[in-house]
This record gives structure tokens, sequence and C-alpha cells, in this order.
């Protein structure tokens, strides 16, 4: 069972191939396979490098990509796209109000019901590179707020992560030095009226931390990474719960899985990525290394009581695939990015490489088994399918920034939905003409 469906965007004709299919992995009680439902990608086939799917939200029935080395405007400005996921098209185009360069607009992007928040880390309005973020109205298009560094210090990269959750607006400030050397925070904002409601400090504060360089925000709990806290371990990292109503720290997360920084300066990262849905906490790891190195871990804890409930390791493990880099969950469903991960090796300048065309997995949140994995089609070297992830609504979108396809590099994003029937045989078929 097969169908093709076109749609013009912007001058730009988009093939958007759906595709109906078992794909022979096990069915767990409530669930049911994901299979392709459609590509998205840039309005214009002349953005080369735009790295379109480097960050990813859904919510509602739409999808906001991120495309952070856009240049139709200006070098690096970036540029993020709201597209209907029923319909593929395109509703809005989002750019940087400053109209800036090299500020990488779309690094980070988060949606909540009519509010858009889009940050920009190398935005220069009090120090370089200090950073803002851009609340904008999802309908309209129109800038509603522009946060910047209440604590600048120079090459704070805030905006680097974002999270929106209702009326609040969380930003992180990953190398701010207000606390020491690229400790980091991450500050909490009304997405009502713009306000400053509260700045977090690592509460194990260890010189370059990078705490914020992961957030999420749902309900009355924040979730910070402070990815390369050397409380563990050099570079082993940490992810800490706050109160969104008290901003009490609730939870210190620590590794449970620790491998010491090694001679190659490789470090698990734990804190990477973060993810929170009612009671459970989701973080990545994604260089952990200790069934290969850098294979990368994920873990599940729970929110109430901090308990590590289980831990994610990817079922293709072949080193270096850095399994955890992006990371989600909803309902029974957890969704695990690993976009390095290789089919083999690739010539690259002459030398041998792995090809990094990356996978993205899906495990049960209650048992911990494996699902699915899912693959871009047609896999291409170097894609890094899997760098960002999202699941709402039985929707899951995963990014591959690095997509050759129309341009190089300019970046795609791959939507699947659940396949709900039976047995389907699926067609060969052809992606591209």
């Amino acid at each position: 069972m097969r169908f093709q469906r076109f749609t013009s965007i912007h001058g730009f004709l988009a093939r958007i191939v759906a595709f109906v299919a078992s794909l022979g992995c096990h069915q767990a009680v409530g669930s049911y396979p994901f299979a392709i439902d459609s590509m998205l990608r840039l309005p214009s086939i002349n953005s080369g490098d735009a790295r379109l799917g480097s960050s990813i939200d859904v919510d509602g029935g739409r999808v906001l990509i991120g495309a952070p080395r856009d240049d139709i405007t200006g070098p690096l400005r970036g540029r993020a796209y709201l597209f209907d996921i029923e319909t593929s098209l395109l509703i809005q185009t989002f750019e940087d109000p400053s109209h800036d360069l090299l500020v990488y607009f779309g690094t980070s992007v988060a949606i909540d019901g009519d509010r858009v928040l889009i940050g920009n880390p190398g935005g220069s309005v009090f120090e370089p590179k200090s950073g803002r973020a851009v609340l904008f109205d999802a309908s309209t298009g129109e800038a509603l707020f522009i946060f910047q560094d209440p604590t600048p210090t120079g090459n704070d990269n805030f905006g680097y992560a974002v999270a929106l959750n209702g009326n609040r607006a969380l930003i992180g400030d990953r190398k701010d030095n207000t606390m020491g050397p690229l400790v980091g925070q991450a500050h909490l904002f009304s997405a009502t009226n713009g306000d400053l409601l509260h700045t977090f400090n690592d509460p194990t504060p260890t010189e370059g931390d990078i705490f914020g360089g992961a957030v999420a925000i749902e309900g009355n709990r924040i979730l910070i990474g402070a990815p390369e806290d050397d409380t563990n371990g050099k570079g082993v990292g940490q992810a800490h719960l706050f109160d969104a109503n008290t901003y009490e720290s609730l939870w210190t997360f620590d590794d449970p899985t620790p491998t010491v920084f090694d001679e190659y300066g490789v470090n698990d990262l734990f804190g990477c990525s973060v993810a929170i849905k009612g009671d459970r906490v989701l973080i990545g790891a994604k260089q952990d290394h200790s069934i290969e190195r850098t294979t990368g871990q994920a873990h599940l804890f729970d929110a109430s009581s901090g308990a590590l409930l289980r831990t994610f390791s990817d079922p293709t493990p072949a080193g270096g695939g850095f399994f955890g880099t992006s990371v989600d969950l909803e309902g029974d469903i957890v969704l695990v990015g690993e976009p390095h991960h290789s089919n083999g090796q690739v010539q690259v300048g002459g030398f041998s490489s792995n090809s990094e065309e990356g996978q993205t997995h899906l495990f049960d949140l209650k048992t911990g088994e494996h699902l699915q994995t899912l693959e871009a089609l047609p896999k291409n070297p170097l894609d890094h399918f899997g760098a960002s992830v999202a699941i709402q609504d039985g929707w899951i979108g995963v990014g591959s920034p690095n997509s050759d396809h129309p341009v190089e590099n300019a970046g795609l994003v791959t939507l699947f939905r659940p396949v709900v029937f039976s047995s389907v045989e699926p067609e060969s078929w052809n992606l591209y003409e």
C-alpha cells in the first residue's frame, strides 16, 4: 500500500512520500510500529548548509524545525520553519528580528499552543555572542518578546537550549561565567509579559559544567542538564530537577554508569539531552562507553523519588554512535536518537571514515523492551539522522541536519506515524527520481 503526495511550498516542489508497512518489529500492547509519513525540506533549494533539523519540536498538529545555518537573509543568520503535520504545508517562517549575522537562530526551538520560542546563541546585544531567544505568536509570526541574557559575561551561549510550557519560558545559558568559568546558568521568564522570573544556578558547581546545556519544563517541574559536570569524574555530567513554582532544588541525578574521562578526552556527557513527562525523567549520556567507546546510553528516573527506573542501551552497538544525543518520551514510548550510528565505511577526503547515517530507537517505557529502530530512507552517509527527535500525539519527528537533499547539508526532517494495520506488504519504491 503506497501513495505519493506533492506539495508546492513557495515555488519549491517538495515530494512527500508516505507508505504504510509493518516493519517486522515486536508490537507492544497498546502501541504500533511506526512508518514514514512524510519528509520536510527547506522551502528554498538555494540554502545549502542550512542544517534543517538541528532542532525540532511537535505540538498540536504542527512541527517546528530549526535551520541555524540558513543563510537566505545573510551568513549564518538562521531560520525556523513551522509546518502543518497533516498537510506538510509551511505555516510560518521565523527570523531573528535583529537581523544580525552569525547568530545561529534556530539552534533550539520549542512550541506550546500559540507560542513559539527560538534560541539564537550567537546573538550579540551586550557582550559578544552573549545570546538571545525570541518568543513569537505561532499564528501571526509576530515577535512578542526578545529575551536577553540577564547576566551577560561574553560568549555565554544564552539560547543554546530552550523549553516552553504554558506561560513560562526556560532558556539555557550554558557558558555563563557568573558562578565560575563556564559553569553556566538557566533563566525562567514569563511568556505573558517577558519578565525574568528566576535564575537557576548549578547546585554542584565545578568549572566547565555547562549547566543549561539542555533544558526541559513540564507542569511544576524544571529539568536542567550539566553535561560536563566533574562531581563524579571529569566530564561525567549531572542533571538537576527543580520546582517550577518555588524554584527549590528537588533532585540531583547522577550518571548510574559513569565512565571516567579517558586518554582520548572522552567523557559521558550525562545530561547532554533531557526530557520530562509527568513523573518520568529521561536523560541522555551520548558518550558513555560502558558497552563500547562513545556508544552512549539513556537513563529513566522517577521525578518524585529520584530513583533510577531503567537504563536504555543501544540495541545495535558498534561504537561511536552517540546514542542519547537526543531524547523524548510520550505515554509508554521512549525515543532515543543515535545520529552517528554507522552501517559501514565511506571515503571522505581520501580517508576511510564511519558512514554515520544515524538511527533512532523506540523503547517500551515500562518494560525497557526495544520496540523498533527507525532509519531514514534513503540512508545516506553523514546525514546524522537522529540529531534531534520529538514525539507528541503519536507523531514522531526526526532531524537529519546533514542531509544533502536537495543541496549539501541542507537538512531534512522525517515524520513517522503509527501503523494501525495488522499486515501490509510494502512495495519497492524510490524516494528521489
